[in-house]
């Protein structure tokens, strides 16, 4: 971008980003207006408008796009060229910086949010609130003042606990936990004028809830805290001191507890003695020297360091695959990326043997390897190995290579059989399902499934319709998310081996366009290993 200047965007260039832009956010009407204005040309020569301290005499959208450019321009280099911040003492009046004010000129940062309506002046209407036709009713489309309302009056502990849980698990999606402790704040200060028309019983027992609710939301997403939430929680505690000093108290030792448990030290039992070779400390050390079951068990603590600190943000939206939300997504990316190295590696190792007994020795290992994976429950490099590796095009077509290691090791073929229909990805991999239900924890479920199945609600379900949030599709994705919890909390007994961990990290990553070129590669020189027999 920055190897042109931003005098060489034609105006029809401008308004086909825009266009773009607006078709990926579904802002339906926003482009039906610009299609309007894409026709009506700019002004005639006498009309100008004044823009920014500059006169301009086209089109006003087109002009301010064109000044949007320019601004990015001079953020840009204001990025590379402000020098380092230096500490200063602080002074009672926060300076911002160039780039801080120049962020906030063009609208990209904020120092309010906007006003929003108290949770008891939102009129509680068709407009506001939707139910379900059958019995009991359940919530379908809610504002989220109206959903927090739902959630501290439903009397139904089994709807209660349903629809709470969904919020906490998906609201990232919809909201802010800022937010939402500001509307709990909002819905413990009952005010005067409602009082009066309720029994100081049932105001009670409303709050009761709020606090309740509030507990759950410090037990869920106390780690993702910003500042704004941490303060908008201190500001709830403090209105709830003000008025019940044992509610108030309950949230301290929520808060507390929370924190003490992220600092708490996961303690190994019972772990078997780790099978390394006795030049484990050598820097000639090779993946291969290593124990097939070893590696295998190092790979899994890997695997389940990044699948138990997947939190359910870097479930939402896509995040993975959205370039503007990928870093809400570590977790999941290192998951899915050590996925397609690990597949990689498995399909280059083989090839890169020209002798058949070579050859099928190492293709020996790449199974004994996925076998000790099943074994573990570990399915995520299970398939890694077995369905991206040994069923890529490369090896699948290696029947010398195959034949040679059933020959030697009819257990391996067996193994592979049972697989093989396993993973087969029909009908939305439901033989896998069925393996992955009936596996006891601990247990790392393959990612791309569960990734398919929220791209799948994703695409089918908007997040609001009306200015409703839809809570249809919030408990779509919450039962995803809640069926990869209940593999997270329990771990896998192995001492780590930082040396072989080491050596799995080093495995060499690629982009998509280099992994197409390399599987052209990789199939050119799978015929030349062993080159098709012509069987006319």
């Amino acid at each position: 971008y920055k190897t042109e200047s931003w005098e060489t965007f034609t105006n029809n260039m401008l308004l086909q980003l825009i266009m773009q832009h607006l078709e990926v956010l579904e802002l339906v009407q926003t482009a039906k207006e610009l299609e309007k204005e894409k026709h009506r040309g700019t002004p005639d020569k006498k009309s100008f408008y004044e823009l920014k301290g500059r006169y301009v005499k086209e089109s006003l959208l087109q002009a301010f796009l064109r000044s949007s450019i320019r601004e990015t321009d001079e953020l840009y280099d204001r990025v590379l060229n402000e020098p380092p911040a230096t500490s200063q003492p602080a002074s009672p009046t926060p300076t911002k910086s160039p780039i801080e004010e120049q962020l906030m000129n063009i609208g990209i940062r904020q120092d309010e949010e906007p006003e929003d309506v108290n949770i008891y002046d939102e009129e509680r209407s068709s407009k506001t609130i939707v139910f379900s036709d059958m019995q009991p009713p359940e919530l379908k489309k809610a504002t989220l003042n109206q959903l927090i309302m739902e959630l501290t009056e439903m009397s139904s502990q089994e709807h209660h606990h349903k629809l709470l849980e969904t919020m906490l698990l998906t609201c990232r999606s919809f909201t802010t936990p800022a937010r939402i402790l500001e509307k709990l704040r909002q819905r413990y200060q009952v005010p005067r004028r409602l009082q009066d028309a309720e029994s100081a019983a049932a105001i009670l027992a409303m709050k009761l809830k709020v606090v309740n609710v509030t507990k759950k939301l410090i037990e869920y997403l106390c780690l993702e805290f910003n500042q704004d939430a941490e303060e908008k929680l201190h500001e709830l505690i403090q209105t709830v001191r003000e008025d019940n000093g044992k509610f108030a108290q309950t949230l301290e030792s929520a808060q507390t507890r929370e924190g003490r448990r992220a600092l708490q030290a996961q303690i190994v039992v019972n772990a078997p003695e780790p099978k390394v070779p006795q030049m484990i400390c050598s820097p000639k050390l090779e993946i291969f020297q290593v124990d097939v079951e070893e590696v295998a068990r190092q790979l899994t603590l890997m695997d389940f360091a990044d699948f138990s600190a997947i939190k359910p943000i870097e479930l939402l939206n896509k995040a993975w695959s959205n370039p503007r939300l990928q870093h809400r997504s570590k977790n999941v990316i290192s998951l899915t990326d050590r996925f397609n190295r690990i597949a990689l590696w498995t399909t280059r190792s083989i090839l890169s043997q020209e002798k058949l007994p070579d050859r099928a020795k190492r293709l020996a290992w790449f199974l004994k390897l996925s076998k000790h994976l099943r074994r573990m429950n570990n399915f995520n490099s299970h398939l890694s190995i077995f369905s991206g590796g040994l069923h890529n095009a490369s090896i699948s077509r290696l029947n010398q290579t195959w034949d040679e290691v059933f020959r030697q090791a009819s257990d391996l073929e067996n193994f592979y059989r049972a697989v093989e229909s396993e993973t087969n990805p029909e009908r939305s991999y439901v033989a896998y399902r069925a393996a992955l239900s009936s596996a006891n924890p601990p247990c790392i479920p393959y990612v791309g499934v569960c990734q398919t199945d929220l791209t799948f609600i994703e695409d089918g379900n908007r997040n609001s319709e009306n200015g409703l949030i839809n809570i249809y599709k919030q408990q779509l994705v919450s039962k995803v998310i809640t069926q990869i919890q209940i593999y997270q909390n329990k771990s896998y007994d192995y001492h780590p081996v930082p040396q072989i961990q080491a050596l799995i990290s080093q495995l060499p990553a690629f982009d998509k366009r280099e992994v197409e070129k390399m599987d052209r590669q990789l199939f050119q020189l799978s015929s030349q290993v062993e080159p098709r027999v012509d069987t006319s």
